[in-house]
């Protein structure tokens, strides 16, 4: 069978994950929340929903509310959901709260306000609106190369000869670690190099 599951950060923070599995699947869809050792875990069955709170000695209580559609308490002891029937489509609305966040009394009703208005908005309305956010968000950084005015188009073609000096064994040391033998050769790496033309394009 075959299972596509999408997901997105709405901008009020909460997770939604929507798995939509086809009608030759065999099982239902199921999600379990793993305890943390040192935690003590409690679950609360909600109308369409779970919520889970952990609590340590010394700690922040941290609670994750899960709204959903499609789905149903499996095991509240075992902070497990399944969905309703196999082969279905099930929507998950995840929000996290904590007592550190300010204003909060208690995270658990916290987190579920959260996860239950985000389902009460329905999946299409929430996409919509996040896929909005992040049009507002990009056309308002949104640059065009090559510009002459602040001269990004000079500063990202030098960020990519800082890259491809690294393979040309020269004296400028722009990979991981330059050009040392140990550990990458001067190789770039992802994690601490294509960021510089990215930055570059940025500034």
């Amino acid at each position: 069978f075959s299972s596509q599951r999408t997901e997105f950060v709405t901008p009020e923070g909460v997770w939604v994950t929507q798995v939509a599995d086809s009608a030759e699947a065999l099982r239902n869809f199921r999600l379990r929340i793993l305890p943390k050792m040192g935690y003590t875990f409690s679950s609360e069955a909600k109308t369409n929903g779970m919520v889970v709170t952990a609590t340590r000695t010394g700690a922040a209580t941290g609670a994750l509310a899960i709204a959903f559609d499609g789905a149903e308490v499996a095991d509240l002891t075992g902070c497990t959901i399944a969905g309703t029937a196999p082969g279905g489509t099930v929507t998950l609305y995840i929000a996290p709260s904590s007592s550190y966040k300010p204003g909060v009394a208690s995270p658990a009703d916290d987190a579920w306000d959260r996860a239950s208005a985000a389902r009460t908005s329905g999946y299409p309305n929430l996409r919509q609106a996040t896929i909005a956010w992040w049009n507002a968000f990009n056309n308002r950084h949104q640059v065009t190369l090559p510009d002459s005015e602040t001269e990004l188009a000079r500063w990202y073609a030098r960020s990519l000869y800082y890259h491809g000096v690294c393979f040309g064994n020269t004296t400028i040391p722009p990979g991981i670690y330059g050009n040392s033998s140990w550990p990458a050769g001067g190789a770039i790496c992802p994690e601490h190099d294509l960021v510089f033309s990215q930055l570059a394009a940025l500034y």
